[in-house]
């Protein structure tokens, strides 16, 4: 399939997003993930197609997904895409989708550019309205380096069933806007215990880098949660 260029957006410092056209008949459920391809020259296979997950809704009548600004080649290909470029795209993918049964609460630990998937699932819960109780805990190393926090912020505005916890992993953070005064440390037995009293009953959506998801998914194992409620996507550089 075809795809255009919408907008191209700095979301933090590192962090850039994609808008683009969505094919007709195209459907995917929050969470999945489509298959870029980019004509660089000179380059194999593995080098012009990376997988992103989508950041944008089901509702939306546009995709998007976001990367980390890096030095591979398709990074930095896809860093002077610009309004109107077009690429090849397939999909979607991936069972790491959200779970509509309103009676099971999730809760939705996150971690740098992990929080794409589960961005698509809480704008999705809360366009739809559904009544199903999101809790989300999202680790970043700055205050400044939150990818979609406005949007975040947004949607447990709107949306009465979400929340939104932020953690920042850099103790000596100071952003230009004056200093972090919301929660600091990674996500521990803790944190997870405090915001979320009855966590022995929801269902956990774990996604970031890889060793973050290894070791959240042992601390989850060891405090005692059924791994049939516990998904997980983990993201590796390219």
């Amino acid at each position: 399939m075809l795809s255009e260029i919408l907008e191209v957006k700095p979301e933090t410092p590192s962090v850039t997003s994609f808008k683009y056209t969505k094919p007709a008949n195209f459907s995917y459920s929050p969470g999945q993930f489509t298959n870029i391809e980019l004509d660089i020259a000179d380059c194999d296979e593995r080098c012009n197609k990376r997988n992103f997950s989508l950041v944008s809704s089901p509702t939306d009548d546009y995709l998007m997904f976001a990367t980390r600004v890096g030095a591979s080649r398709f990074k930095q290909t896809t860093e002077t895409l610009t309004n109107g470029n077009q690429f090849h795209l397939t999909g979607p993918f991936g069972r790491f989708i959200l779970n509509e049964d309103e009676r099971v609460g999730a809760v939705m630990l996150s971690g740098g550019i992990g929080i794409t998937p589960l961005h698509s699932m809480i704008k999705y819960a809360t366009y739809k309205q559904l009544p199903k109780p999101i809790t989300l805990i999202y680790s970043n190393s700055t205050a400044d380096d939150i990818p979609f926090k406005k949007d975040l912020d947004e949607y447990a505005t709107q949306n009465k069933h979400f929340q939104a916890h932020y953690t920042v992993t850099n103790t000596a953070d100071t952003p230009p806007s004056g200093g972090w005064t919301g929660r600091k440390g990674r996500i521990d037995e803790t944190m997870i215990q405090e915001l979320i009293p009855n966590w022995q009953i929801c269902e956990f959506y774990v996604c970031g880098p890889a060793q973050m998801v290894i070791e959240i998914k042992k601390l989850l194992v060891n405090m005692g949660l059924d791994v049939e409620k516990l998904k997980s996507e983990l993201f590796t550089g390219y």
